[in-house]
């Protein structure tokens, strides 16, 4: 895969440089220079001689008073017409995308008129599919119709590249394969199914690496059940290794055991208990079962309370798995306890999500890209060695890596991050998703815009929807769930209002339930939503008025 992408958005974000010139809605070139409006619209009106009639051109309104408008061709050439249709003079502004039909034209008159959105549409797209030598089908003029709201455009060339990517990719959704397309991304069947997740707000990230847990107790418990101990230690021991890659197992148990001097005599005296246990009975296969679940208790509840890292205690727990002289069943008893689960699920909340105080520098961010990319990649291959590529968990780090691998790529094209973190003791997780403009630096008076997805123990899901402008003024919303959590949120704003004053802020807070901010989607901005707020905000799709004008030469 390509180097990591957000390793640019991270550069662009902490880089502030003028903002550069925006260049023209239609072709990206400026209008050229004339000496008069007269010599302007000649130009464009022998522009538009070179047409038939019944073609079809597009321009931007430049300036429009009274029965009068400017026209900025494509070209750049300006075009001074009549507006037949007064009445349509009001909802005509500057910038606006208008289409027109090249009617009739002569000498001296050259006359334009509108078509409604469905005869425009059929022309256009019977146009198109009829030069590029393809059926006008409805499923092609569909294709057409959604190419021309997405700003694509519709030549022989591209029309016979998305035919040919529909025919490879029969049951894809139309939008999703023309949306990576559009973005200049590889359609293949895991970019579309991202893509699908993504605009049907099911990219969350968080949310997978949160079940991560589950799944593999889940996964311990059916090995075990299933007589498979050799396996579920081996798995457990290998996945140790991939989480904390620079443990070695003697400084960490140096360190350990200097913390708890008396840690190694209480493991003694435990494995000491079981095989006093086991040979009182060795051929009673129930009192083998309570005395492997009882002793691996003992020792994981032991461990548990020492004083140490997590990385300390899992390595302890790792030379246990390793160790040949311990009964493959005891071992299993070990992996299933309560205290095992915890210290395991500890270990994949520090690899799997960042830590709010390392946000600040990007390197930081590159890095735990970096690594994430790595755990999720060498998990999944492992499981898949061991013949469990099917389970919840390895389609669980499958999933992460080729959500990961999606956004590296959009990063290409678009401004998006979904950062995991986590907060205070574990209880809390969120999604932080960063909106700049790809297409320039940003500048001392332009605006940052995040929003920040959390799951709160208490408050329950809480999205924060912030606005940096100028450096220093920054506008939130805040929108919950609940009305309790409403009323708690904003007891305590004036805290939070100080705090942010003193640090230099100018501070405006807004708190919303999120019924109510489903409501006013558009006004509120509250919730994310990849499409409009990512693929329609770098990829605009142009409104087309249509208005009946008479040009004379």
């Amino acid at each position: 895969m390509a180097g990591l992408q957000i390793n640019q958005i991270m550069n662009q974000l902490h880089t502030s440089l003028n903002p550069s010139s925006t260049e023209g809605v239609l072709s990206g070139t400026t209008a050229t220079s004339t000496n008069s409006a007269n010599t302007a619209t000649q130009a464009a009106v022998n522009e538009l001689k070179q047409m038939l009639v019944g073609d079809i051109f597009t321009g931007e309104i430049d300036s429009a008073s009274k029965n009068q408008v400017t026209i900025r061709l494509g070209s750049g050439n300006m075009l001074s017409a009549s507006l037949l249709l007064e009445e349509g003079m009001a909802n005509l502004q500057k910038g606006d995308i208008v289409s027109f039909l090249i009617q009739a034209k002569n000498d001296s008159l050259l006359s334009l008129k509108p078509l409604d959105s469905v005869g425009q549409m059929g022309i256009v797209a019977n146009q198109a599919l009829s030069q590029a030598g393809l059926a006008s089908t409805p499923d092609q003029i569909m294709m057409v119709k959604i190419m021309m709201d997405l700003n694509l455009p519709i030549d022989k060339e591209t029309l016979h590249q998305v035919s040919a990517l529909r025919n490879e990719y029969p049951n894809a959704n139309l939008e999703n394969l023309l949306r990576l397309f559009q973005l200049e991304l590889p359609v293949n069947q895991n970019n579309l199914m991202q893509m699908e997740a993504y605009r049907s707000y099911e990219h969350d990230m968080t949310g997978t690496l949160g079940r991560l847990y589950e799944d593999f107790q889940s996964l311990l418990t059916e090995l075990s059940a299933s007589q498979q101990g050799t396996l579920a230690k081996e798995l457990t021991g290998n996945l140790l290794q991939v989480l904390s890659p620079e443990v070695t197992g003697g400084e960490f148990m140096d360190s350990l055991l200097e913390k708890n001097p008396d840690l190694k005599q209480s493991m003694n005296d435990i494995l000491n208990g079981l095989m006093k246990d086991l040979q009182s009975d060795p051929e009673d296969p129930f009192l083998s079962t309570d005395a492997f679940q009882q002793r691996a208790k003992e020792m994981m509840e032991t461990l548990g309370k020492a004083s140490g890292t997590v990385d300390e205690k899992l390595q302890l727990v790792k030379q246990l798995l390793q160790s040949s002289d311990l009964p493959v069943e005891f071992q299993a008893k070990l992996l299933q306890s309560k205290e095992f689960g915890e210290l395991f699920q500890d270990k994949l909340q520090q690899t799997l999500f960042m830590k709010p105080e390392n946000m600040h520098q990007k390197e930081e961010v590159q890095d735990f890209y970096k690594k994430l990319m790595e755990v999720t990649a060498q998990s999944e291959a492992l499981l898949k060695q061991s013949g469990l590529g099917e389970s919840n968990f390895s389609k669980g780090m499958a999933s992460v890596r080729q959500n990961l691998e999606f956004m590296n790529d959009l990063n290409s094209a678009m401004p998006y991050m979904q950062i995991p973190i986590q907060l205070t003791d574990g209880t809390t997780r969120g999604d932080l998703y960063v909106y700049t403009n790809k297409h320039k630096k940003l500048g001392k008076d332009d605006e940052l815009t995040a929003l920040l997805h959390l799951d709160m123990e208490h408050l329950g899901p809480m999205d924060i929807y912030v606005k940096l402008a100028q450096r220093t003024h920054v506008s939130t919303n805040f929108c919950l769930d609940s009305e309790e959590s409403l009323i708690f949120l904003e007891a305590h704003m004036e805290e939070l209002t100080k705090r942010l004053n003193a640090k230099g802020y100018d501070f405006h807070p807004q708190v919303v339930l999120q019924e109510k901010a489903g409501e006013e989607k558009a006004k509120t901005s509250a919730s994310v939503d990849f499409t409009r707020d990512f693929l329609d905000v770098n990829h605009p799709v142009l409104e087309v008025k249509r208005y009946l004008f008479d040009t004379k030469a």
